[in-house]
């Protein structure tokens, strides 16, 4: 059975210190194909191969609060040691989403445009803090919602 998720990119900084766009580290995920599961990440041994993801942008540059696509999980790297990129301060990834099928939205989807439709939202007021944790699972109905025709 094929599981929904939103996947979530946050603002992280250089090692100058300087902010780097959950945007950009979304575009670099997607060119690389991998997303990376970090230790406190909720979900990081649910997800299976097969399962969507729904790329969400967090932070607070370009595209905050969108989702930019959606992508298949083709497979899971448990084990690599390296950080995710040289010139971004972050931990070690605990895994590796292989992303197939990428998806990358032409008009991203404002999510706050849908916090009313959406089933895992349930205080409509605090919606932000449903995005925490680096992943959500969602019904097959809010997945359909995130889509772009």
């Amino acid at each position: 059975m094929t599981n929904h998720y939103i996947t979530v990119t946050s603002d992280q900084y250089n090692l100058d210190d300087q902010i780097i766009s959950a945007n950009q580290i979304l575009v670099r995920r997607i060119i690389n194909r991998m997303f990376p599961l970090y230790h406190g990440t909720s979900y990081k041994d649910k997800i299976n191969v097969g399962d969507i993801c729904y790329m969400y942008v967090a932070g607070k540059n370009e595209y905050k609060h969108h989702v930019e696509g959606s992508f298949v999980v083709a497979d899971i790297i448990k084990k690599k040691s390296t950080d995710e990129f040289e010139d971004v301060l972050s931990s070690t990834p605990y895994k590796y989403l292989v992303m197939s099928k990428i998806n990358h939205y032409s008009v991203p989807v404002y999510i706050k445009d849908l916090i009313n439709d959406l089933e895992f939202i349930t205080n409509k007021s605090r919606w932000g803090v449903f995005f925490q944790g680096g992943v959500k699972k969602i019904s097959l109905s809010d997945a359909l919602k995130l889509e772009v025709k």
